[in-house]
């Protein structure tokens, strides 16, 4: 979702933007790295399978996509290859494509993040009513329905997306800045991805904080089951994580939109236009827009590694063998295979005394004969 647009037909003669390759190669490595170990750690691992780690995979899953998508493409382009020789790349098919499925990825972050905020919420404030949803098949066919509804409403949403998107004759990929749908289309992505959805988030968590506040024992009024420190800070902790990636995510998009709002009030200014002369500032606040798109799609694994000990525990067990020390699930492997040992040699003792009893009984039988 490059401010620029995709450069579909690159100058081939020119030459190679290396500081721009270097950094979409640098956050490609980042990126796929980090969401990979998160989906592989949730799926590893059962003490992982919670509400809200199956959001956070999905949010791992979207970014995942957007990086393999999104920054190979604008790699190609940095490179100033020649896509125009493949007919795909310089067709008005691939242009609108390639922006439908970003804005597609945008609409699924957004709401996924805001299922996650709500999630807080009732784990916080309401553990009684969602209670019998966080334990098996509930649980699972629950969060699996939300992510189908978050995937589905993400695609209808983004429909107007092939009706605002152009090819240039210059090769560029970008929307309709001139016209009224684009005009309308823009204002509606504001309120639907970026107002609403803000607004929920907010509310959520600050009502989040309200109820950690209120008392030392979480639930206590409610005469419901004590939650453990240990627990209290996990869940405060993996809180704070998630804040961290909506004020992220909030702010690369609360910029793009500025940055689209101003280009659309003066009249559609195309990006390669002379008008860069009159706002140099544009120029420069656009630069950091793209950068925060690419920020936002590799910030979110860093973040959850550094803040969540849980996060950090699972990947120790799964990639650094040279750590010491087992997870839960682990523990619990052998703690059962432990049990299951004891009960086998329990088994085999007993059965021995009751044969020693036996022949003994024989052995005097005998004698006393």
């Amino acid at each position: 979702m490059d401010n620029n647009g995709s450069n579909i037909t690159s100058d081939f003669n020119s030459e190679p933007d290396w500081p721009l390759v270097i950094r979409d190669a640098i956050f490609f490595i980042i990126g796929f790295a980090g969401n990979v170990c998160l989906i592989f750690i949730a799926l590893r691992y059962k003490s992982m399978r919670t509400v809200p780690n199956y959001l956070i995979t999905n949010l791992a899953v979207v970014d995942l996509v957007f990086i393999c998508l999104f920054l190979p493409t604008e790699i190609l382009n940095a490179l100033n290859l020649n896509l125009s020789r493949y007919d795909f790349f310089k067709s008005e098919a691939h242009c609108t494509f390639y922006r439908y499925i970003m804005n597609v990825f945008v609409v699924v972050s957004i709401f996924t993040l805001t299922a996650l905020s709500i999630d807080r919420y009732l784990a916080v404030s309401k553990p009684l009513a969602c209670r019998s949803l966080r334990s098996g098949r509930r649980r699972l066919c629950a969060v699996l329905l939300g992510i189908v509804l978050i995937w589905s409403a993400a695609f209808v949403i983004s429909i107007p997306v092939i009706m605002v998107t152009k090819l240039t004759n210059e090769g560029k990929c970008l929307p309709r800045r001139h016209s009224e749908v684009y005009r309308d289309f823009m204002y509606a992505s504001i309120v639907i991805i970026l107002l609403i959805p803000t607004t929920i988030i907010s509310t959520s968590y600050c009502c989040t904080a309200k109820n950690l506040l209120k008392s030392n024992s979480l639930l206590e009024s409610q005469n419901a089951v004590q939650v453990s420190p240990r627990q209290r800070r996990q869940r405060l902790r993996l809180a704070i994580a998630i804040v961290v990636i909506v004020v992220v995510f909030v702010s690369t998009w609360t910029l793009y939109y500025s940055l689209e709002v101003l280009f659309w009030i003066d009249g559609g200014v195309h990006y390669l236009d002379e008008k860069w002369q009159i706002y140099p500032a544009v120029n420069v606040f656009n630069s950091i827009a793209n950068t925060m798109i690419r920020i936002n799609s590799v910030i979110n694994p860093i973040i959850l590694f550094v803040v969540s000990s849980a996060h950090r525990r699972h990947f120790k067990s799964a990639f650094c063998s040279c750590f010491p020390g087992r997870t839960n699930d682990d523990r619990k492997q052998w703690m059962q295979l432990y049990k299951n040992a004891s009960i086998t040699v329990h088994s085999s003792l007993e059965s021995e005394t009751r044969r020693s009893r036996a022949d003994n009984s024989r052995l005097t039988v005998d004698h006393e004969v």
